[in-house]
């Protein structure tokens, strides 16, 4: 049974593709779970098609090792590319972003990436790739400082009891960010999301006093 802290790792739309990453990740001994995800808007009117989606789940922890799978799979020879191709023209430092972010490029362009390195003296193991992927992760994983503007506004809409201050509000105290590994961790640092929780409290207490009010005026 795949584990509960499974999220999608890859969405395809031929069910040809899916299986054979879903088979290869299996063989792997990594729990997948492949489903059919039916597209929820009917555009018969418009003339417009949206295609089936197959989501393939793993576990968040077997994200890196599964894709280092799919990149070697995916093995390229050096001899057998054109010379004009335009990963040649990378610095080595552009070709390192590439394996950082496996998430922005394809299996070929990494293992290719990966392979130029290589062949320009540069030590590329698995355990670099992942260590680079996991420092990316973290950084982007930091939360970030809301706007002080923002912040000020939001107060002072929720002590009018606007909308518009309930809105900002519940934005910085519940925003969410999805990582490139799936994950979802909130946007805005601990400080901000607690302003956020309090500029929505008080929005909501100032609309509830409005309304019982407006409702007292109307009955005396």
């Amino acid at each position: 049974m795949i584990s509960t802290n499974s999220l999608v790792f890859k969405r395809f739309t031929s069910e040809e593709e899916a299986k054979e990453v879903a088979s290869l990740l299996k063989r792997n001994d990594i729990e997948i779970q492949l489903t059919l995800s039916a597209p929820n808007v009917d555009l018969s009117f418009s003339g417009d098609t949206i295609q089936n989606q197959y989501e393939l789940r793993i576990s968040s922890n077997d994200f890196d090792r599964a894709r280092l799978l799919l990149e070697k799979e995916a093995d390229v020879n050096l001899e057998g590319i054109d010379e004009n191709h335009y990963l040649y023209e990378f610095t080595n430092i552009e070709l390192l972003e590439i394996l950082e972010k496996p998430d922005e490029w394809s299996e070929f362009d990494m293992v290719l990436a990966k392979k130029l390195l290589v062949s320009r003296g540069e030590e590329i193991s698995d355990d670099y790739i992942i260590n680079l992927r996991k420092n990316r992760i973290e950084n982007l994983a930091k939360p970030e400082k809301a706007s002080t503007v923002w912040i000020v506004v939001g107060y002072i809409s929720a002590f009018l009891g606007g909308l518009l201050g309930m809105t900002i509000g519940y934005f910085l105290w519940n925003q969410k960010k999805v990582l490139p590994n799936g994950a979802k961790v909130y946007t805005y640092k601990e400080s901000d999301s607690k302003h956020g929780k309090q500029m929505f409290l008080i929005g909501c207490s100032v609309l509830l006093l409005s309304v019982f009010y407006y409702i007292y005026q109307i009955a005396a």
